[in-house]
C-alpha cells in the first residue's frame, strides 16, 4: 500500500536510531552495526531514486558501483544517475538520484574503504561468515532489517493481511513517485515514467491523484480570447 509521509518519516528516524543505539553502547563496527548502518542508507537510496528494490533473487539486479553514472562529476552542478538493467519486462533505464542522496552513496563508499572492503557492489558484507558469505560479497536483501523496522514502528501486518494492504519495500518506490508528482507543478508523468522504468498509464492508475484545483494555474495559463 501507499506509504504516508508521516510513516516514512518514522521509518527513517527509527532506522537511524537502530544503528545509533549501538553507537551509544560503544559499538561502531562489526556485523550488526554495519548491517544496520547500510540498511539505513539503503532505505534512503530507495526512497530518493524510485527504483524497484532488489530482492536478491536475481544477482544481475543487485546494485553495483559501475551502475552509478555521473554528469559534471566533482562540480557543484554534479548529477548522478543509476542504471537499471531490464527489470521485469522493461528496457534498461537511468533513474535519477536526488541530489540530497549523493551523500548517502559517498558514505557507503567510505564505509567500504574503512573496512578494507573491495567490492563491485554498493551494499556488501564487511565481515566473513564461513559457509554463508565472504567479505565483499553482496548483501542479497535487507528483508530481516525491514521486517524488524516495521515492528519497531508498529507498521507490521498480521498474518493473512492482503499484499495490497501491507507496507513492503516496494512502498518506497511508490513514495518516491507520489512525492515527485506532489512536489512539482511542471514534472510530466511521461518523464517520470521513463526515469522509473514504468509507463505513464501505470503511474496514472496507481499513484497520481489528479486535482483540478491544484493544476489551476497551468490549466489557465496563456492568452485567452474574450468571447462575446
Amino acid at each position: 500500500r501507499k506509504l504516508q509521509p508521516e510513516e516514512y518519516r518514522e521509518l527513517r528516524e527509527k532506522a537511524r536510531l537502530r544503528y545509533e543505539s549501538l553507537l551509544d553502547k560503544g559499538i561502531s563496527s562489526g556485523y550488526h552495526f554495519d548491517q544496520r548502518y547500510q540498511f539505513y542508507f539503503w532505505l534512503l537510496l530507495m526512497s530518493n531514486s524510485g527504483i524497484r528494490p532488489p530482492a536478491g533473487q536475481e544477482e544481475r539486479l543487485l546494485l553495483r558501483w559501475e551502475d552509478i553514472k555521473y554528469v559534471n562529476k566533482g562540480k557543484p552542478t554534479e548529477r548522478r544517475f543509476l542504471l537499471r538493467k531490464s527489470e521485469k519486462a522493461h528496457l534498461n533505464y537511468e533513474a535519477v538520484i536526488l541530489p540530497n542522496a549523493h551523500l548517502y552513496l559517498d558514505e557507503l563508499k567510505r564505509l567500504q574503504k574503512d573496512r578494507g572492503v573491495k567490492s563491485t557492489y554498493i551494499f556488501a558484507h564487511t565481515t566473513t561468515r564461513p559457509g554463508f558469505w565472504e567479505k565483499g560479497d553482496p548483501i542479497q536483501s535487507f528483508k530481516k532489517q525491514w521486517n524488524n523496522l516495521l515492528k519497531d514502528c508498529g507498521l507490521d501486518s498480521p498474518v493473512g493481511t492482503p499484499q495490497s494492504e501491507k507496507i513492503v519495500p516496494y512502498s518506497l518506490r511508490a513514495f518516491f513517485l507520489t512525492s515527485r508528482l506532489e512536489n512539482s507543478d511542471t514534472l510530466r508523468i511521461e518523464d517520470l515514467a521513463k526515469a522509473t522504468g514504468t509507463s505513464a498509464e501505470m503511474i496514472e492508475m496507481l499513484y497520481y491523484d489528479y486535482s483540478t484545483r491544484k493544476r489551476y494555474k497551468p490549466l489557465t495559463e496563456g492568452r485567452q480570447k474574450r468571447e462575446s
